[in-house]
């Protein structure tokens, strides 16, 4: 990595200093202004930095102690907010310093990923420093950003272990040291977004197919897992010793209920949203009261979330196919939707779009930013350019996948390609399984630098031919 910065550091230091430019021009030209920057998740945030920078801990402004998010974001902002006094603009000055280094990442992974393509490396670390949702995304008060820094750090060094025996192409390093750095990395952005606990089954998952002797393949993961657990076992613990489980956190039960079974019911039951979610949290209280008369005492934060995925999953299985249906539906929201709705939401002064009318289709969702409802022409001008840009991505994909699916039916081989592609699909697709619950773009941010690679890597090789 360090002969890698050496032999290319103007230019990552001018794609730094580009991507910083342009975050805080969009800050303080755009963001800043109506408190734009100020996002649906970020109270949560906000309120439990506020209580660490004053010396209180992980609690809300309440008192009670905080089990719904994560420590990693509220650190960051406590740490930022401890120097500079409670500011959240000085705060996202910070964050988008992180998130200029995020361009010069997904340049190196391009080359981790397709060595000596520097022609397509320096094109996707130009893009990464004018692309809509990372430049939007570095301005607000959002964890999405700095998990986004450590998840492709974890990759970068992660990656050269992960090649597949069926198509190896480059030795997989001897050394450890950095599969452990790799563990570290992705222990931090588990403690930043409620993912981790999936990513690293992926990654062990990867490893296995990665070497042939067993004894071998139990060494890395072992390390690999080491370097992750020292990272999450202080939280874990910490929870533990004030409830007596281990957990991450008590987001499930609230997101289950209220962005899935609740539509479910409102399709099932042919009611409005609300009144099926109003019935939904009436019988969630009545199992709350049962179980606490049970147990006589009060239920934890931690068994009321269980209740609600508990009765959450009985209406999944209740309805099967509605179930289904609405999960496809969101997916598809999520693998398809744009950056551009937040440029939507900003211009309509932050009104919420009903998205869980149980008219609401597929097609209306995508029809708002083919013919957005907004005057001034330059966001729609910025919405069909991303648009474009994008449906080049979904294009160069496609065409990959199906250039791989040919030479395999066609030789009986993999092709060459097989190997970046193994190495990062299974990423891509827990992260976007992930999303199943609720389609919005923002879900796809951890993403995203990767479909750009694979996708500019494709237009690449045939601009070459």
């Amino acid at each position: 990595m360090l002969k890698t910065l050496k032999q290319h550091k103007v230019f990552l230091v001018g794609l730094f200093i580009s991507a910083f430019f342009i975050r805080i021009l969009v800050l303080f030209l755009y963001l800043r202004y109506n408190e734009n920057y100020w996002q649906i998740d970020t109270p949560s945030y906000h309120d439990i930095a506020c209580s660490l920078a004053k010396g209180n801990g992980f609690v809300h402004s309440n008192g009670s102690l905080n089990f719904l998010r994560l420590p990693g974001y509220p650190l960051f902002l406590a740490g930022c907010y401890w120097l500079f006094d409670i500011n959240p603009i000085a705060a996202l000055v910070v964050q988008i310093i992180f998130a200029s280094l995020i361009p010069a990442l997904m340049f190196l992974l391009t080359l981790r990923l397709f060595p000596g393509r520097m022609r397509c490396a320096r094109l996707i670390g130009i893009y990464g420093t004018i692309h809509l949702g990372l430049v939007l995304y570095s301005g607000f008060l959002m964890s999405e950003t700095l998990f986004l820094l450590f998840f492709l750090a974890s990759l970068y060094f992660f990656l050269p272990y992960a090649e597949p025996f069926f198509c190896r192409l480059y030795p997989i390093p001897k050394s450890l040291i950095a599969l452990f750095l790799a563990g570290i990395l992705l222990g931090i952005a588990s403690m930043i977004r409620p993912v981790g606990q999936y990513l690293i089954i992926v990654a062990c998952l990867l490893l296995l197919f990665s070497w042939n002797h067993w004894k071998e393949v139990l060494k890395r993961i072992a390390v690999f897992c080491s370097g992750w657990v020292v990272v999450v076992a202080p939280w874990l613990i910490r929870n533990w010793l004030l409830t007596g489980y281990i957990f991450f956190h008590t987001l499930g039960g609230g997101h289950f209920l209220t962005l899935s079974a609740a539509r479910v019911v409102m399709q099932e039951r042919q009611c409005t949203y609300e009144e099926s979610l109003a019935a939904l949290r009436r019988e969630l209280d009545n199992k709350v009261i049962t179980q606490q008369n049970t147990l006589n005492r009060p239920l934890q934060e931690i068994e009321v979330c269980c209740c609600g995925e508990q009765l959450s999953v009985e209406y999944f299985k209740r309805y099967p196919l509605t179930s289904i249906k609405l999960w496809i539906h969101d997916l598809t929201k999520t693998v398809l939707g744009l950056y551009s709705s937040e440029l939507l939401y900003l211009a309509s002064g932050k009104q919420h779009e009903d998205f869980f009318t149980k008219d609401r289709t597929l097609l209306s969702c995508f029809i708002r930013y083919l013919h957005p409802k907004t005057h001034p022409w330059s966001l729609k001008i910025i919405i069909w350019l991303e648009t474009l840009l994008y449906l080049l991505i979904l294009v160069g994909l496609f065409l990959q996948f199906l250039g791989i699916i040919i030479h395999l039916i066609s030789s009986y081989r993999f092709p060459p390609i097989v190997s970046p592609w193994f190495r990062t699909m299974p990423f891509i697709a827990a992260l976007i399984l992930l999303a199943f619950v609720c389609g919005y773009a923002r879900l796809r941010v951890p993403v995203e630098p990767l479909l750009i690679i694979l996708a500019c890597a494709y237009w690449d090789a045939r601009l070459t031919q």
